[in-house]
């Protein structure tokens, strides 16, 4: 709980741009703060506080799996997405996959991680996530 208050501190003294959506202004009321978040508050909350607010607060392993999940986000959410950006980001949530397992164990690796690896074949058939 204290982590989420420190967190929470740290992103009081962030100011977004009017053009990105807001999130809900408290997380540090524990999971509760967490299980409303809609799809672009959480994307907000990965692409432009996460790594800002959380950083010094993880170990090695940890802010390597954020950073492929961040990447791999990026790469993701375009408008325009390429065959390369789609390898690329497959190879960041695959590297992210087997850090979890790694340093957690195989019991971590949730149906929610597992069909995360699916996620550049949905592309190639649907179109850039931001379409769907």
């Amino acid at each position: 709980m204290e982590q989420l208050q420190i967190a929470q501190s740290r992103m009081d003294h962030v100011e977004l741009p009017s053009d990105i959506g807001c999130i809900p202004p408290k997380i540090a009321i524990g999971s509760e703060g967490f299980s409303n978040l809609t799809a672009d508050q959480w994307k907000t909350f990965i692409m432009i506080y996460s790594t800002n607010i959380l950083w010094d607060m993880l170990d090695n392993n940890d802010r390597k799996i954020l950073g492929h999940f961040i990447q791999a986000c990026n790469l993701l959410v375009t408008r325009i997405i390429t065959e390369d950006n789609l390898k690329e980001a497959q190879e960041r949530l695959k590297d992210m996959a087997h850090l979890i397992e790694n340093t957690y164990g195989p019991e971590f690796i949730t149906s929610t991680i597992h069909l995360s690896l699916y996620i550049a074949d949905c592309c190639r058939d649907y179109g850039p996530i931001y379409s769907f």
